[in-house]
């Protein structure tokens, strides 16, 4: 019986001027919060997508997914899609954002956006340094 490993490889976003605002965002957290989200990551990354899911991922529609993280008083979102298309078990960070609230429309809109400029080619992806 073949055993299939899982082995996602996470990228971020790179504007066409050449920043890197999910890794910026990200560097920015707090020690422990960088900590959380890294244990998340580190589970999603041998797992089967089909068996991502709630509280720690969740699709949110139009090929635009969350990967979030709680504490006491704020949402760690991070929007992310499967690209690069045709490659297996890639998926790239969009957008990341700390909000007190849980609806983040403009976060998704903002995910949307750079996923259409991966799309048009005006922007690139680089491997996401945890």
């Amino acid at each position: 019986m073949n055993e299939v490993i899982w082995h996602w490889t996470f990228y971020g976003f790179v504007t066409a001027a050449g920043n890197c605002p999910v890794q910026e965002w990200f560097d920015r957290l707090t020690p422990e919060t960088r900590d959380e989200l890294r244990d998340i990551f580190a589970y999603l990354q041998k797992t089967p997508n089909s068996q991502w899911g709630k509280p720690e991922f969740a699709p949110l529609g139009e090929g635009i997914f969350e990967i979030r993280y709680q504490d006491k008083s704020h949402w760690y979102r991070i929007y992310s899609c499967y690209w690069p298309e045709g490659v297996k078990q890639a998926f790239t960070l969009l957008h990341g954002t700390t909000k007190k609230v849980r609806n983040d429309a403009d976060g998704k809109k903002l995910a949307e956006k750079r996923r259409a400029q991966l799309r048009r080619n005006e922007a690139t992806i680089f491997q996401f340094n945890f």
